[in-house]
């Protein structure tokens, strides 16, 4: 079990489990929806009227990741209803709709309904983000709460791990419809979160003083406009560097493994096996953020990922895909893109409580890390044009490195808070 600090209580415990538990497992089925992608669209393409080949696959597979994201983007609805009903029932919500209908899409009996039912997924899992973050960064007492941030996140890379032994023990033999069902797990937590979840007194302080409820468009007057407009705009390029890049990695790995030679169920494990070897990497990389978070402010530490993504992308899929001895070596580049591409999402965990007052806190929270989906979304279609015009994975999804640079030249824009308490 994971280890937390000794000096926090039940309350405590039970807000960063619910949430830390949520993360992992609506992470989970991100991962299993990546993993079963090419085997399920090569079954139901033909069954929808389509062919299967690479280019048809990489369109399909792309318009789903967008449709998944525009999804998420509507996901902000859940942080205005956090600041409203509270924390715990706006979680036990978002959980339910993401487990229920990533369950649905593995019963999909053509492309059409898969499209709709991880549409309606996304929606649930970008709330779960938004609420559990303002929930773990409210209850944990503020000597605690930045390295509560960094446990939280490794809460995605875990999620990511389990995803690849789901498929690793049971895609094999079982197929990806039952690999995919497997996403129902999530709706066991709802039980727990019930009986053991209660609103951070903080919230509950500001609720019994509010004379109106929070109201939306308070995030973008005053101060807030800026570090809205500036947290959802650097939370676009980490967006487009995971959806529309490394979320291809298990896609990539398979072609290569079969490029390699392998066959049958060699195949999927290769796959799951090096799926879990880069979320190591990732888990390392949300651990270190509290501490160079601190040591070195938010921003500079942002920095850092983004010049590792650009990097390990960039070689990654557009040099190493192609090379001799591909499979290695593109396996070799995944831990940097582990934290390059998906580490970076823990800065913001840590970042964004830290910029907005207590009513709106989960309301600034989720239009920050779900209004770029968005545009976000046209990534992952752009780049299934881009594997279908260079008939070639690899270089394709190598075109999302230009994003980081995007990121690093807006990055002098926002508000730094090292040293900051967080607003009440």
């Amino acid at each position: 079990m994971l280890a937390l600090p000794r000096d926090l209580n039940r309350e405590h415990r039970a807000a960063f489990f619910a949430a830390w538990g949520g993360w992992i497992l609506d992470s989970m089925d991100a991962s299993l929806y990546s993993q079963v992608l090419v085997p399920a669209l090569r079954e139901l393409l033909p069954r929808s009227g389509y062919a299967a080949g690479v280019a048809d696959v990489g369109r399909w597979g792309g318009l789903l990741f967008a449709l998944f994201m525009v999804g998420w983007g509507c996901s902000i609805v859940f942080g205005w209803l956090a600041d409203r009903i509270g924390r715990p029932r706006a979680l036990m919500l978002s959980i339910g709709l993401y487990s229920v209908f990533t369950f649905l899409s593995a019963l999909a009996p053509n492309v059409y309904l898969l499209a709709l039912f991880r549409f309606l997924a996304g929606f649930g899992v970008g709330g779960e983000w938004s609420v559990g973050g303002a929930l773990v960064s409210e209850a944990w007492p503020e000597s605690k709460r930045r390295w509560g941030a960094g446990l939280l996140h490794t809460g995605w890379p875990l999620g990511w791990f389990l995803g690849g032994a789901v498929q690793f023990l049971v895609m094999p033999r079982f197929g990806w419809r039952v690999t995919l069902g497997v996403g129902v797990l999530p709706a066991l937590l709802l039980l727990y979160i019930r009986r053991n979840v209660r609103d951070p007194e903080r919230w509950l302080a500001q609720k019994r003083q509010q004379t109106r409820p929070p109201r939306f468009r308070e995030i973008f007057a005053g101060p807030l406009r800026r570090r809205t407009l500036v947290a959802s705009a650097l939370m676009t390029v980490c967006i487009v560097g995971l959806w529309a890049g490394l979320v291809w990695a298990p896609a990539a790995l398979q072609v290569l493994a079969e490029r390699a030679g392998y066959t049958g169920a060699e195949v999927p494990r290769i796959v799951a096996l090096a799926v879990m070897g880069f979320n190591l990497a990732t888990i390392a990389g949300c651990l270190a953020v509290p501490w160079l978070g601190e040591r070195w402010g938010r921003k500079p530490l942002l920095a850092l990922y983004y010049v590792i993504g650009a990097a390990s992308v960039a070689l990654g899929f557009g040099w190493f895909f192609n090379a001799s001895y591909a499979l290695p070596l593109f396996i070799a580049a995944l831990p940097f893109m582990g934290i390059g591409t998906n580490a970076d999402f823990a800065v913001f965990t840590l970042w964004l409580p830290e910029q907005y007052p207590t009513r709106l806190r989960a309301t600034g929270f989720a239009f920050a890390t779900s209004a770029g989906r968005f545009l976000g979304a046209l990534g992952p279609f752009v780049v299934g044009l881009l594997i279908a015009h260079f008939g070639n994975l690899g270089l394709g999804v190598a075109q999302t490195a230009w994003i980081f640079l995007l990121g690093l030249a807006l990055l002098p824009l926002a508000f730094e808070t090292k040293g900051l308490a967080m607003p009440e």
